[in-house]
């Protein structure tokens, strides 16, 4: 099991391999986007049952390989096969999400996460490759063709049933909300309807040759190319193509096919101790993004609308789940939000490079590498906001604003010139050529010699990106990446960087008795922390994001006012950027994407292997115990990870308004609980509470092996 975030809500997420039959059910609790985590001392979350949610799965793989010696320079092979998977997520009784916040910012959550309202993924995938190797001389010549059909129903029915946000347990009672949300199929269509009903192909011609040109040198030189086809288009919105000059209902063809060419050596030096240089350039294609490519056939603008209403008067509260009350002012923004993709979309391809040489020193049998690897953006994934609005002036410290009219933070002043009929959530699945990844690796290896074994390297990574990407929904790809104005195709620190890392391996073993072992072994990886941008807990530019990178203001700014916050606050305040090291020296700037880091993180883990006989001859048993973050055992303040909720955002401070002339004033929180955020321990909480990240743990296992 994997635990992914996703529109900054934790997810279950299952990936099994089986060959037979296989059915699940777990249940997870997981919390509502925006919100502190529980480590967060500034609230306190509850989750009732009904808010968790059952996986439910079967996933059954068929595989069939021929292999044919037609001569003894000719060969084919014939694989063939078929995965189906069926999952379906939910809560075995549907009701609408209830989001109630209590004193101290906290919440309580009561009915079905809205997310998985109607939650179903059904795929039915074949692949088949025919491939043929001829062998002439010094060429191994290998050609043939890669297959894949996905045929996938995923139904995605977020707020189906509603979702209520109260402000108190008082507004609860009396059913007063203060936002009410519901999705529902248009007039004329049904819940499948709003479905991605995708049959997805791709057919992939490949041919190379591995040229031994001599004794020393061998060559491997290739093309592959990978043509996909949808078989049907999603829906179309009238309008759209007239007001954004692309049809939303474009499907891929044989236009967005790629061609990758690869190139490969290795060279073996005439030296009395073994050394080889190797290396190569490539393009290479990842896996099909499926749930991006179905983004385009759910939110489509036609099969569903969206519904919004502030006023119970209005829409009542409802809590039957298939009764849920309509707004009279019809829905949200006009229409549904809408993904499309650029009629010039490529699937996501780079160019990877990489340079080894590898030798055997002359000293202590040891392996000595050192490698270089380069990957840059071909076509990477680029989301853009379709209906943002247009800039309407600049902010105090530069930025674009979509305020229309500054000195309000009312909702209804937000996004303005957006193109009417469409809402400001709608996105544009394109390409970047912006983004690459360099490491340079060192690495020593010593095999086991009189029962010594053991390695170490060293890796620097500098890595860039234009976006992260971490979702499966299109917006939430796009609005969970840090800019300071929207739409930027500017690549910076990737969110997943590990600048440097060291990991380290030490063995030992020796038999005391007969042909039984006794072993001990270590493994250790330091590593620098992840990356992050201080943000702001406000949507600073009007664009409707909150994932504004913050303004660090100077000691005595003018672009920066506290509003009722006291002298002693205003000087912790000070402080606490004082003691910060990127803070501190970036005064007067707008942060950073991706500028400051988590600490340094060390993990030491430690094994305890004893052999011993079995009952019978030829039996053995083995005793072995595994102690996991031993630093953490010795010293509780050693081997512990640091962590910020949502991973790549840390709150620097609250916006509490803006200003007529676009400068800003600052919400500082209490002395008990300032606005800017601390680092928390990642480790268990009472969402995973069986996550051992942090603490040191223990594992014995026993064998019997006959």
């Amino acid at each position: 099991t994997g635990i992914n975030l996703e529109n900054k809500r934790y997810l279950a997420k299952l990936d099994w391999n089986i060959n037979d039959f296989h059915r699940a059910s777990l249940t997870y609790q997981q919390t509502e986007e925006f919100l502190p985590s529980p480590y967060d001392d500034r609230a306190q979350n509850v989750v009732l049952t009904s808010h968790w949610y059952n996986i439910d799965n079967i996933t059954k793989n068929t595989s069939l390989q021929l292999f044919s010696d037609w001569t003894e320079n000719f060969s084919t092979e014939i694989k063939l096969s078929q995965q189906t998977f069926d999952q379906v997520n939910g809560n075995p009784i549907d009701q609408p999400e209830v989001d109630i916040e209590v004193a101290n910012g906290g919440h309580i959550f009561i009915g079905e996460d809205n997310n998985r309202h109607e939650n179903q993924i059904n795929t039915d995938r074949i692949s088949a490759s025919i491939s043929g190797t001829y062998y002439a001389g010094d060429h191994t010549i290998k050609g043939g063709f890669d297959y894949q059909r996905h045929d996938v129903y995923n139904l995605y029915g977020r707020d189906l049933h509603g979702t209520y946000q109260f402000d108190s347990l008082a507004d609860f009672a009396a059913g007063n909300y203060s936002r009410y949300d519901l999705r529902t199929p248009a007039d004329g269509f049904t819940v499948d309807d709003t479905a991605a009903a995708l049959v997805y192909s791709q057919f992939s011609p490949f041919l190379q040759d591995t040229w031994q040109v001599n004794d020393r040198l061998s060559l491997m030189y290739g093309v592959r190319v990978n043509i996909p086809k949808a078989a049907d288009a999603p829906p179309k919105m009238p309008g759209f193509e007239a007001a954004f000059g692309f049809p939303n209902d474009y499907k891929l063809g044989s236009d967005n096919k790629v061609v990758l060419p690869r190139v490969s050596f290795n060279y073996s030096f005439d030296t009395e101790r073994h050394s080889q240089l190797r290396g190569g350039i490539g393009a290479f294609q990842s896996v099909p993004p499926f749930v991006w490519l179905a983004n385009p056939y759910q939110n489509n603008g036609v099969t569903s609308v969206s519904y919004r209403s502030n006023d119970p008067a209005d829409a009542p509260f409802s809590p039957d789940a298939f009764n849920q009350n309509i707004p009279t002012g019809g829905p949200s923004g006009g229409v549904a939000q809408i993904d499309a993709i650029d009629p010039d979309f490529k699937l996501p391809t780079v160019w990877k490079t990489s340079l080894a040489y590898d030798a055997e020193l002359p000293w202590y049998g040891l392996l000595g590498s050192i490698e270089l690897q380069n990957i840059r953006a071909r076509d990477a994934v680029f989301y853009q906001a379709l209906n943002i609005g247009q800039v309407q002036g600049t902010l105090a410290d530069g930025r674009n604003s979509y305020w229309c009219t500054l000195g309000s933070l009312s909702g209804s002043n937000k996004n303005c010139g957006r193109t009417p009929g469409f809402d400001w959530d709608s996105t544009l699945l394109g390409n970047t050529d912006k983004g690459s990844s360099t490491s340079l690796t060192f690495a020593l290896n010593k095999p086991l010699v009189d029962g010594w074994f053991g390695s170490i390297s060293y890796t620097y990574t500098k890595a860039d990106e234009v976006g992260s990407d971490g979702s499966s929904q299109a917006w939430s790809s796009y609005q969970f990446v840090s800019r300071v104005n929207p739409n930027e195709e500017i690549a910076t620190t990737a969110t997943r960087e590990i600048r440097n890392s060291i990991k380290a391996s030490l063995g030992w073993e020796h038999a005391f008795f007969g042909d039984y072992k006794t072993s001990i072994t270590a493994y250790y990886n330091g590593r620098d922390g992840l990356p992050y941008t201080w943000i702001m807990d406000g949507d600073v530019n009007g664009d409707g994001i909150f994932q504004d990178p913050a303004y660090i203001p100077l000691v005595d700014d003018p672009n920066v006012s506290y509003g009722s916050a006291t002298a002693e606050q205003i000087a912790a305040f000070q402080a606490f950027i004082d003691g910060d090291s990127y803070l501190s020296s970036h005064r007067g700037q707008i942060a950073g994407r991706n500028q400051s880091r988590l600490p340094w993180v060390n993990q030491l883990d430690l094994g305890i292997q004893q052999e011993l006989p079995g009952f019978f001859s030829g039996h053995k048993s083995i005793v072995r115990l595994d102690v996991y973050n031993f630093l953490n055992m010795l010293n509780e303040d050693w081997g512990v990870t640091r962590q910020i909720d949502g991973f790549d955002t840390r709150f620097m401070a609250a916006l509490d308004g803006i200003n007529a002339d676009g400068t800003y004033v600052y919400d500082l929180g209490s002395d008990s609980n300032p606005s800017w955020q601390n680092l928390t321990p990642y480790d268990a909480d009472s969402r995973y509470p069986s996550r051992l990240v942090s603490r040191w743990s223990l594992l014995l296992t026993l064998r019997y092996e006959f």
